[in-house]
């Protein structure tokens, strides 16, 4: 009805007037969180304010990226680099710094990932080289073969979800009998009764 469409787009008028005055404010982080309220809050993907959003969103993690990683706060970086790339385009920068930064916390096969990225994405010679140098250094402290043989599970890209490894899940997994007995339920009230996929599941 009237009332709620109004009350509505006040609500989504006012959150851009904040992360507007946010990031005029150089409070990037701030930002941010503004931006991704308004993109959780309006499904419409392919309206001129969301896709401005989308926009200023990317802009905003770029700040804080660059910020972060010529601080060598890699684990920051990494953070606002990912939320680039989610929220922008995946560029030939955003690779290469977030090989680097994996590369300068010793997570090998991340920076690997993402220097293969950047090699791609270049196009001119000088990345070229600098993309190639990054992945020479990367592959002389990981054995990319042996990663993908001894990943925790046979998942695509398992080999380089490290935080796995590091919680030792595998031992987990291996404490299980018989996994196909092992129920595991998500209990999420969330969801359209009527959805095609659902109707005749529920």
């Amino acid at each position: 009805n009237n009332a709620d469409y109004n009350k509505c787009i006040n609500n989504i008028s006012s959150i851009f007037t904040q992360w507007y005055n946010a990031y005029n404010a150089s409070n990037y982080s701030e930002a941010i969180t503004y931006y991704e309220k308004y993109l959780n809050e309006n499904g419409d993907s392919s309206s001129k304010d969301y896709i401005s959003a989308k926009f200023n969103l990317y802009l905003a993690s770029t700040k804080l990226w660059n910020s972060s990683f010529y601080k060598k706060e890699y684990r920051l970086a990494v953070n606002y680099f990912l939320k680039a790339i989610a929220y922008g385009n995946s560029t030939y920068e955003l690779q290469y710094n977030l090989g680097v930064s994996y590369y300068n916390l010793k997570e090998y096969p991340n920076a690997w990932l993402h220097a293969t990225n950047a090699y791609n994405l270049a196009t001119e010679k000088i990345y070229i080289e600098e993309s190639k140098k990054l992945l020479n250094d990367v592959e002389k402290n990981i054995n990319i073969s042996n990663a993908i043989a001894t990943a925790p599970s046979n998942d695509t890209f398992s080999y380089i979800q490290y935080y796995l490894m590091d919680l030792n899940i595998h031992t987990a997994w291996n404490q299980i009998a018989n996994p196909k007995q092992v129920i595991v339920a998500v209990i999420d009230d969330g969801i359209s009764i009527n959805h095609p996929d659902l109707t005749n599941n529920i």
